[in-house]
């Protein structure tokens, strides 16, 4: 199911349950190979971290328009890319600041890219908070990082 607006994908997300959305990731995902990159939009970068624990061999994590939670066993030297809206309002400045800070704790090799005044979703064509230079911008550092792997 593909939700229509936020709310309603909060709704769908509250409908089937956390623990069963991370299973059908981790079901999703089983095949692929153990160094394959984990990435999430949003809410689904919550989703990618999940994974990240039963997956320490990944080539490196993407972050897209949010945060999530980095696994006491991330490898030494990954790469962690995250894109952030500024400001967001589902990832308060606050917020942000101290999850980079307890980040910068770990052993990953992060790279945190902001876009002032970019909505939350910039980089969805299909929606209003879309901004094409900061998406653009976005793709661009994500291929770099792909490439680099």
């Amino acid at each position: 199911r593909v939700a229509s607006s936020i709310d309603e994908g909060f709704a769908i997300k509250e409908e089937i349950g956390w623990r069963v959305l991370c299973a059908r990731a981790e079901r999703s995902v089983a095949g692929l190979p153990a160094d394959a990159v984990l990435g999430g939009f949003s809410m689904g970068a919550a989703v990618a971290a999940s994974l990240w624990p039963t997956r320490p061999e990944t080539a490196g994590v993407l972050f897209l328009h949010s945060i999530a939670e980095i696994p006491a066993n991330a490898r030494p030297g990954v790469p962690v890319q995250v894109h952030l809206a500024d400001p967001d309002v589902f990832e308060p400045a606050d917020e942000v600041a101290a999850w980079r800070s307890a980040a910068e704790t770990t052993p990953i090799d992060l790279e945190v890219f902001t876009y002032a005044g970019a909505g939350h979703l910039y980089t969805d064509a299909t929606l209003p908070d879309y901004d094409s230079e900061a998406a653009h911008l976005t793709w661009s550092r994500v291929e770099r990082c792909l490439a680099a792997l």
